[in-house]
């Protein structure tokens, strides 16, 4: 293995043993509940714990037999980070294995939720999800797993303020922790994803091209003579024009495909699946639906350039080059006299 693949091995195995302690925890907490109904609980608890240490484990074995892209910009940071909360976790947990009264359960369960929360989860589990290509992502049941234990509190009258607050916190820590990697994705504006995170997830469906041996294809889109548009009715004007062709692209093309923000007026369109046929297919559509939706608006065009690949050899490069072909097709485009598009597939 590469060292940036041993990083993202060892990286995983810090976030199954931390999910192995909590199966350990919530185990022990049934055996020792206070009555039948409790500890019903906790073995719901252990069984979703368990869930995620089969994703990891099974996330593991994907990796070993698979290339993988680097997917956090400071991995020996992310691993140093996990490793402290992994042996803050094992402190934590050592202690409170025999642990019998609700109170001091849920207070022990909260702050083992807390010590598991990390940015690498989500992005982790969106991998596994990509990679499997079918299935439900964890990070969609985490907050639902979160809400339990608050439900939990009021049912097993252990809702103490300071336990109450506890909880309340690490949930809304997952969900804001969630949010702004999300909103680090998007482009407020048109509410489509922004170069970081177009490029980030192109990177990771590319390498599921090649591992499948599809055919991949992008669009450059550019909205024609936008200089005039803002000139002529004002920039307000403009950054409508620019968040309408937005989901005028986003409505015209599949759900598997990715669309963002490249930068001023330009967007740019990933197909992970596809052929050459289907791609040109695809630009005219997108061509199409812009100069049809914005009738009755302020009027806009698109000139779009269309190409395709095999990532047959590094996947990184050859996404690099699938983005420059269809930046070039774009030009010829817009040399053909604009609102219309030009492919090389």
């Amino acid at each position: 293995m590469t060292e940036s693949r041993e990083t993202l091995v060892a990286i995983v195995e810090r976030c199954l043993a931390m999910d192995r302690l909590a199966v350990t925890v919530y185990r022990n907490f049934a055996a020792n509940a206070a009555d039948c109904e409790l500890g019903e609980f906790w073995r719901e608890m252990s069984a979703e714990e368990e869930t995620h240490v089969a994703a990891w484990t099974d996330l593991l074995g994907l990796m070993f037999d698979r290339e993988i892209p680097n997917l956090f910009q400071n991995p020996e940071r992310t691993l140093r980070e996990l490793a402290a909360q992994h042996e803050q976790v094992r402190n934590a947990s050592a202690a409170d294995l025999t642990l019998a009264e609700v109170p001091a359960q849920f207070l022990s369960a909260f702050r083992l939720e807390f010590y598991l929360l990390h940015p690498a989860l989500e992005r982790l589990w969106h991998f596994y999800h990509l990679l499997r290509e079918s299935g439900r992502s964890p990070a969609l049941d985490y907050e639902s797993h979160l809400r339990k234990f608050l439900n939990a509190l009021e049912r097993w009258d252990a809702g103490r303020p300071e336990l109450r607050l506890l909880g309340d916190v690490v949930l809304r820590l997952w969900t804001q922790m969630r949010e702004l990697s999300h909103e680090a994705s998007v482009d407020l504006l048109t509410r489509v994803l922004n170069r970081r995170g177009l490029l980030s997830q192109m990177k990771l469906l590319a390498y599921l091209s090649r591992r499948n041996d599809f055919t991949a294809g992008a669009l450059m889109i550019d909205i024609d003579n936008f200089k005039l548009i803002n000139d002529t009715h004002g920039h307000p004007a403009g950054d409508v024009v620019l968040a309408n062709v937005a989901q005028l692209i986003s409505g015209s093309v599949r759900k598997s495909d990715v669309v963002g923000r490249y930068g001023g007026e330009e967007f740019l369109v990933f197909l992970p699946q596809t052929d050459a046929t289907a791609v040109a297919a695809l630009g005219e559509k997108v061509r199409g639906a812009v100069e049809l939706g914005t009738r009755g608006r302020i009027p806009a065009t698109v000139s779009i350039g269309a190409a395709c690949t095999q990532f047959s050899a590094g996947v990184e490069p050859g996404l690099e080059a699938l983005i420059r072909s269809a930046d070039r097709q774009l030009y010829v485009a817009k040399g053909a006299g604009r609102n219309v598009v030009a492919a090389n597939c």
